[in-house]
């Protein structure tokens, strides 16, 4: 990947407390049965639509 890039995609946050707390407590179930999660923090939590890449700066403009 091109320093120039940014990894990009298309996503809805998630807000919701209710819906948090049960996305916070099954990534806990996972990862103690040793799933390879990568956490994020509560407020990065997110559902992504698309996933599109590398996309070059100007792309995105």
């Amino acid at each position: 990947m091109s320093g120039s890039q940014v990894r990009s995609f298309v996503s809805i946050d998630l807000e919701d407390e209710q819906i948090l707390s049960k996305v916070g407590s099954i990534m806990s179930s996972l990862s103690a049965l040793g799933g390879d999660l990568k956490p994020v923090e509560r407020e990065n939590i997110h559902l992504t639509l698309k996933f599109l890449g590398n996309v070059s700066p100007t792309k995105l403009a």
